[in-house]
């Protein structure tokens, strides 16, 4: 199963954001990090089972998947966004009509 992160207002992130530095990030707010818990709820009450947690490193993301299954995130780059460099975009090549 793949999703996003739970509500954080807004879109992209500020200017000089860092990984490393959830302050600088845009992050969950109080619907988000409730959302996030029901997700994880949900998924138990539905009996289904989760192997890996894996979750790009922006803290929005970590908090997410963190609040729905406490204890089990592991952060993987792969899923890191390229929003601010979405022309360059991930290592494979471009689409024919963004060439």
């Amino acid at each position: 199963m793949l999703f996003r992160h739970a509500v954080a207002p807004g879109v992209g992130d500020p200017a000089g954001m860092r990984l490393s530095d959830c302050s600088t990030q845009r992050n969950l707010d109080d619907t988000g990090r409730n959302q996030a818990r029901l997700i994880g709820e949900a998924m138990r009450a539905a009996g289904i089972a989760v192997g890996a947690v894996l979750s790009s490193q922006w803290c929005r993301t970590m908090k997410t998947a963190e609040l729905a299954f406490p204890g089990r995130v592991m952060a993987e780059p792969a899923f890191n966004s390229f929003f601010a460099d979405h022309i360059a975009g991930p290592t494979s090549s471009l689409p024919w009509w963004m060439a």
